[in-house]
């Protein structure tokens, strides 16, 4: 007689988080975008250099998540956003209010996206880090898996990432509405907030945002700049200030 044989179960596999990546990005309209970088090279040229951040970034990360979202600014500009960027990137008003607002709108629509049946992660980044990568990226979903914020500090004190473990939460509110934007106190009052809020941290390594003429020389300067983005961007320098003072028409295309 045949003894009955004993089958091992398998033991069950972590579930595969949901994943979401947003960027939030202005349309390169002269005199809008890159103001402080255009007070030395002008509003044309800082145009085109947010331009080709931003293209450049759409590029890289392609691949990155489940889904892409680039949230423009201004909102009649997203169907030229959506002309422009990589495929596989959907282009999304950023609406309304100060940039905390527009931030918190952005997480609770990439949330929206994610498998419900998953744990939904999101990373928000910017379109002033061209050489932000994949690698990078991947590594802030992975810290999601057990904290529930991950940041990545700027040199100028704010921020170049911020992800979130979802579902959303009240908790997430005060990252939104307590800070103190466009100051050089966003990262400490940030991670306050979440300390005041018992969640959990993981910070990412410290990145430069190239948004003056000196940390673009910086970047320029550095090994490990890819030729390529050094090439374009001495190319866009070279182009001499246009003597006309209607630069807008060319970039509505």
């Amino acid at each position: 007689m045949n003894r009955p044989q004993h089958v091992r179960e398998r033991p069950s596999e972590p579930s595969v988080p949901s994943r979401g990546l947003g960027m939030m990005a202005k349309y390169w309209i002269p005199g809008q975008v890159k103001t402080r970088l255009a007070k030395d090279t002008g509003d044309l040229v800082a145009a085109d250099i947010h331009k080709h951040f931003t293209l450049r970034l759409g590029n890289r990360l392609a691949n990155v998540a489940d889904y892409r979202c680039v949230f423009v600014s201004p909102d009649e500009a997203c169907d030229r956003m959506q002309t422009a960027i990589t495929l596989g990137w959907l282009a999304l008003p950023q609406r309304d209010g100060d940039l905390g607002c527009r931030m918190k709108h952005a997480f609770q629509a990439l949330f929206l996206k994610c498998d419900p049946a998953k744990d939904a992660q999101v990373v928000l980044i910017g379109a002033d880090l061209p050489t932000l990568s994949a690698a990078e990226l991947e590594q802030a979903f992975a810290s999601l898996v057990d904290h529930d914020v991950v940041l990545g500090p700027a040199m100028d004190g704010g921020y170049y990432a911020i992800g979130l473990r979802g579902p959303w939460q009240a908790e997430y509110e005060g990252l939104f509405t307590a800070i103190g934007w466009s100051t050089e106190q966003v990262f400490e009052q940030t991670r306050q907030v979440i300390r005041n809020a018992s969640l959990d941290l993981a910070v990412l390594g410290m990145r430069e945002d190239i948004d003056t003429l000196d940390s673009l020389h910086r970047l320029l300067q550095a090994e490990a700049t890819e030729s390529e983005l050094k090439r374009e961007i001495r190319r866009m320098l070279a182009v001499p200030a246009p003597s006309t003072s209607n630069l807008h028409s060319q970039y509505k295309s």
